[in-house]
């Protein structure tokens, strides 16, 4: 199994409706991740996601938006568990829901 398939099975095992929840599409494998975009309350357009197997057997997550041909970082976090994708995934795309006005 790719690492890429192991990722999304996970997040699918701990909550079976994140992905559709965050609006994830056009899925990309990567040698040692998952890279997918998504559209939420927060990130209407063009907005990524990459998660990265790193070294230490944690995950590093990166949300970011190509403009022009530019990758703009838009929020990180590294050091992340398996069990804890879906918390710090929701953290990182959805915001705090809060702030978010809906009229």
């Amino acid at each position: 199994m790719t690492i890429a398939k192991t990722i999304l099975n996970q997040i699918y095992v701990q909550d079976r409706h994140a992905l559709l929840a965050w609006g994830a599409s056009e899925f990309v494998a990567l040698p040692d991740g998952v890279q997918f975009k998504i559209r939420t309350p927060l990130y209407q357009r063009g907005v990524r996601v990459k998660i990265i197997l790193n070294s230490m057997d944690t995950y590093d997550i990166e949300v970011f938006r190509i403009t022009n041909g530019k990758v703009l970082t838009l929020k990180t976090s590294s050091g992340i568990y398996f069990d804890m994708l879906i918390e710090i995934l929701d953290d990182l795309i959805e915001g705090d829901k809060k702030e978010i006005a809906f009229f």
